[in-house]
């Protein structure tokens, strides 16, 4: 994945940089210099922006599917 589908990703699921950084661990900075443009990013810094994200959407669907079980069911 690259920066800027990680970038709309993000902005899909309403995640910002600050919160992107604390679910993978990287430094805000990093975060911001990889999703701007500002530097090259290593492959294993765009694996963590990657791997936050699928995560994290799961996790919300994990709980709207609690929220809302017939939901899920219609999904299947």
């Amino acid at each position: 994945m690259e920066p800027t589908d990680i970038v709309a990703r993000a902005n899909r699921i309403g995640l910002s940089q600050k919160e992107l950084a604390g679910l993978t661990g990287l430094h805000k900075t990093t975060v911001e210099r990889t999703l701007n443009g500002k530097t090259d990013p290593r492959r294993s810094t765009l694996r963590k922006l990657e791997h936050a994200l699928l995560d994290h959407e799961r996790e919300q669907l994990a709980r709207l599917r609690q929220l809302h079980p017939e939901a899920g069911e219609a999904a299947e």
